[in-house]
């Protein structure tokens, strides 16, 4: 199928309110090639109605509200829901989708048809738990690593499956000629960016770091929780060389990454070698030019070159 004048959903497990990620740039992406979509995000209870349709052409944000809590208890009952669902959206779009583009294992249970495509999209392997069916009910399925592939072609062998990676958005681009310049002194500073409030970080390893280095600077950027339960990371704070930016906007990300002179990914890859694969931050950080030291990186084995593990 051409990718050009058709109307497609796109279903997403986070709103399109708040901090865009992979799905909210691909939604961009695809408008901006002259499709028009509909962006669907998960059900919010403050909807008036049943579902709204708010934004403008080519993209367009839809809102519902989720009436029959407990549906995905009848298989075949959760089937004609969200089936319903579709065809709401489309009494509302005055036009029929051409393609439905799911990200989001959670809801639907099988692809809708009646002359609709499916298109999977599977970007993380601790999601795959409940969407087996879903697999087998798509047309096409894309992954983001091997080990999400593998998944996919054993539960549902009769679907293609492309390994894809991530995406890269535009603004990570900018300026790109001038990021290989070397900086011209020794390490100072090195900077960890990506989600801070979570287990899949190795916080004793960040911790020994930090404390082993004390005159290098520590920035990490990202949302956390200071009350996070992990002594390491209750100690790590406390550290007079780190320092917790927050959630920053990608305006102010893209500089700071780029100003760092060490990149740094430090997760349980002991623990969660699959699951950690690929990590989204990988070719944000490869697009600034700078080093990058990680933990293991499947995906990234063979690239000894850009990555030091």
């Amino acid at each position: 199928m051409e990718l050009r004048g058709r109307h497609i959903l796109l279903i997403s497990p986070e709103p399109w309110e708040g901090l865009h990620m992979s799905k909210h740039h691909f939604a961009q992406a695809l408008a901006e090639r002259g499709n028009t979509v509909y962006f669907c995000g998960p059900p919010q209870s403050d909807v008036r109605g049943l579902l709204r349709i708010a934004g403008q052409a080519p993209l367009y944000h839809v809102h519902y509200r989720h009436w029959f809590r407990g549906v995905k208890r009848w298989p075949w009952l959760e089937r004609h829901y969200h089936a319903g669902l579709v065809r709401h959206i489309e009494r509302l779009a005055a036009h029929r989708m051409d393609l439905v583009w799911c990200f989001d294992t959670s809801r639907l249970l099988a692809f809708p048809r009646n002359g609709r495509k499916g298109v999977l999209h599977l970007v993380d392997l601790d999601i795959l738990y409940e969407g087996d069916r879903l697999m087998r009910s798509a047309d096409v399925v894309l992954t983001t690593t091997a080990p999400i592939a593998e998944h996919v072609r054993k539960a549902a062998p009769g679907v293609p499956v492309h390994q894809v990676g991530h995406a890269l958005h535009g603004p990570w681009l900018e300026g790109i000629d001038r990021c290989a310049e070397p900086k011209g002194h020794a390490p100072r500073s090195v900077a960890f960016a990506g989600a801070m409030a979570t287990h899949y970080v190795d916080w004793w390893a960040l911790r020994t770091m930090a404390e082993a280095h004390p005159g290098l600077r520590f920035d990490l950027y990202g949302p956390y929780d200071p009350d996070f339960p992990d002594p390491d990371f209750a100690t790590l704070r406390t550290l007079p060389n780190v320092r917790l930016h927050g959630l920053l906007r990608k305006g102010e990300l893209v500089p700071a990454l780029r100003e760092a002179d060490v990149l740094l990914l430090c997760y349980r890859s002991d623990q969660l070698l699959e699951q950690l694969a690929y990590p989204h931050k990988m070719l944000e950080y490869l697009s600034t030019g700078n080093p990058l030291v990680c933990s293991r990186t499947l995906e990234f084995d063979a690239h000894t070159d850009l990555v030091e593990m």
